[in-house]
């Protein structure tokens, strides 16, 4: 996140290939502040936010380029509950109108399966004994959420059955 621009200087940011007239990039830089609850200091220098406002000024900057696929880690990790549970009502509501993929890293499994529709979770990293310093982490459950939290396989498996006639 760049440090000399202020909050609203994204306004004026979007796809490089895609030329959009200076009032809907503004338009739409204006409405994300607003709906990530930062419209009210648009004006200031992001090292002027509090830490949970900066980590939602970049949630914002990264979404004006309309991505289809968004990878975040952690990103409600420093947020107070009440800042956390907006932002996830954002993401949802974000995904349900662009059908964009998310992939989050996360340690909050609550958070995992409320806004997940497929849960991976990794064992404890180990290292090989052959070469120590490679790690490596196995998956040990393969959820989809969407289901009442049927591991994957087993959704896979039955939707993917050839039966006889």
């Amino acid at each position: 996140m760049c440090q000399s621009t202020k909050a609203n200087s994204f306004r004026s940011l979007g796809p490089p290939a895609v030329a959009y007239p200076p009032f809907s990039a503004r338009a739409r830089a204006d409405e994300t502040l607003a709906r990530i609850g930062l419209n009210h200091v648009a004006d200031n220098y992001p090292m002027t936010l509090s830490g949970d406002m900066q980590q939602r000024l970049a949630i914002g900057q990264a979404l004006t380029a309309k991505p289809s696929v968004f990878l975040l880690d952690e990103p409600f990790g420093a947020l107070d509950p009440g800042t956390r549970l907006s932002m996830r009502n954002f993401l949802q509501e974000l995904r349900a109108e662009t059908g964009m993929t998310v992939f989050m890293v996360t340690h909050d499994l609550e958070e995992a399966f409320k806004l997940g529709d497929r849960v991976l979770v990794f064992a404890k990293p180990r290292w090989g004994p052959h070469d120590p310093s490679r790690y490596w982490a196995t998956i040990t459950y393969d959820f989809d959420a969407r289901e009442g939290s049927i591991p994957y396989q087993q959704v896979k498996e039955n939707t993917h059955v050839v039966q006889e006639h």
